[in-house]
């Protein structure tokens, strides 16, 4: 058959023609977005709701943000989406993309999307289509990346919300959702608090570091009583009136030569047992003041310390209490203990840095170190600003998702500068909050994608007024 006879095309024949994903310079994480939808069409795959909506999305998204493509109005993105739901609303020109599918989703209640997309926390690597003017955190790319894998391997729908989206800002620069019944814990930045341990442990070794610890104390007191109280007895006896009886003299005599040895015999003996007892008051210590029952807190400092240090500047000693979370961060995870489920130290000086370079993260950020003083595991993150509050909006993989924000004073917004994941016990500890403003973007990104609004509306300006100020042209010559 020749090309130029008309002939029927399916689906698949309109994929491998002009719809083949670019395998160069692809992420490992994307989706095929159109091939899903294709295969769900077809009835190869059957697609949940909330995959559905998610890969047309995505793929809608793509299509009109990419550099060879003019983008379409957000109308159109809204008027697209609009027929995978049940319930409609009117399009608004003024709405970004993102808060045009964000009122979508909150309208028809499309299984949590912006809970779920709260948590998810994309590759840091752009796919070859991403605009070079947008933000890595923008509108347009957080819908483009939103049925991919996370930095985690998880996907939207594996994810199981903790909090409520109840409203939408209206920043078209920044993507802010209104978050109702979300747990936080503060973060401390300033210096490493004093820890308080509890007194009411429980076990064999607790109680016996508890008795040696007591004994010792009781010991070195008896001893120090007696010792003080021969002092007096010796001091008792000293002769000061020459016309004493020799009955009293005698009774002096005794306790000089009989009692005050004594005493001091006891004293020897009491403070030789605390001596011994001394030499197991370290480890005693060392349980009392072990991870159980420490304060919980969460400590944040610049850069990375070796565990050694770190757990000498918080805890005075080193019993080798603190250790690399396995799963929290993307730092750690070829760091992992094959027998414990934990992190082995790093042997090598400037680990962290070319990790941070292999990530391929933005240049903007910087390295962090946060410590949680009640799990005793030290997690390392990359944000460009440091975070503030630890919000916990989600639950996967058996460990919450945490955001971890930065805070503006001016507009009382948290903007989202990193993602991480953390021990499930953490939410006991949590303060629930209400009506919190959440910014999906970083402070960083938000400022770029305003300077890059500016720019443009300074040469389009520039433009505007060089064109009007040309002199008018001559008239025709007859």
């Amino acid at each position: 058959m020749s090309l130029f006879t008309p002939h029927a095309l399916t689906l698949n024949d309109m994929k491998i023609s002009f719809w083949r994903p670019s395998n160069s310079n692809s992420n490992k994480n994307e989706e095929d977005a159109i091939g899903h939808l294709i295969n769900h069409y077809t009835n190869s795959l059957q697609l949940s709701e909330l995959q559905l909506f998610t890969f047309a999305v995505q793929a809608m998204a793509k299509q009109t943000t990419s550099v060879d493509t003019k983008g379409y109005t957000t109308r159109d993105m809204a008027y697209a989406a609009m027929g995978l739901l049940s319930y409609r609303l009117t399009p608004n020109d003024s709405d970004t993309v993102f808060q045009a599918i964000a009122r979508l989703s909150i309208v028809n209640d499309s299984n949590q999307l912006l809970e779920r997309l709260l948590c998810l926390w994309p590759s840091p690597s752009p796919t070859e289509d991403t605009l070079p003017t947008f933000a890595p955190t923008g509108s347009e790319t957080i819908l483009r990346n939103i049925a991919d894998q996370d930095q985690y391997s998880t996907h939207l729908w594996d994810i199981k919300p903790l909090c409520d989206v109840v409203g939408i800002g209206g920043d078209k620069y920044e993507p802010t959702v209104i978050v109702d019944r979300c747990r936080g814990i503060p973060i401390r930045w300033k210096r490493f608090p004093r820890l308080n341990y509890a007194k009411n442990l429980t076990g064999l070794s607790s109680s016996i570091s508890q008795k040696i610890m007591y004994s010792a104390i009781i010991f070195a007191a008896a001893g120090f009583s007696l010792f003080t109280s021969a002092i007096a007895l010796l001091f008792s006896t000293i002769p000061f009136q020459s016309n004493l009886q020799q009955l009293t003299i005698d009774v002096m005599e005794i306790i000089r030569g009989i009692i005050v040895p004594n005493y001091l015999v006891a004293v020897g003996v009491y403070f030789g047992v605390a001596w011994v007892i001394s030499w197991f008051s370290p480890w005693a210590v060392r349980k009392l003041c072990n991870d159980s029952g420490c304060s919980s807190h969460l400590i944040g400092f610049e850069g990375t310390m070796s565990l050694h240090d770190l757990e000498k500047t918080i805890y005075g000693n080193f019993n080798d209490r603190l250790s690399y979370t396995a799963s929290s961060t993307i730092f750690t995870e070829d760091l992992r203990d094959k027998h414990i489920r934990q992190s082995d130290e790093p042997n090598e000086k400037n680990y962290w840095k070319n990790k941070f370079q292999d990530l391929g993260l933005p240049k903007t950020h910087r390295i962090f170190t946060i410590v949680d003083t009640g799990d005793m595991t030290v997690s390392v993150i990359s944000a460009e600003r440091p975070p503030v509050v630890a919000l916990i909006s989600g639950r996967e993989g058996g460990m919450l998702r945490v955001l971890l924000c930065s805070w503006r004073f001016e507009n009382n917004c948290l903007y989202r500068e990193n993602v991480v994941r953390m021990r499930s016990s953490l939410e006991g500890q949590a303060t629930r909050n209400d009506w919190l403003k959440i910014s999906l973007a970083s402070q960083g990104d938000v400022n770029r994608a305003r300077l890059v609004e500016l720019k443009k509306k300074k040469s389009s300006t520039s433009t505007s007024s060089s064109s009007s100020s040309l002199p008018p042209p001559p008239p025709p010559r007859l």
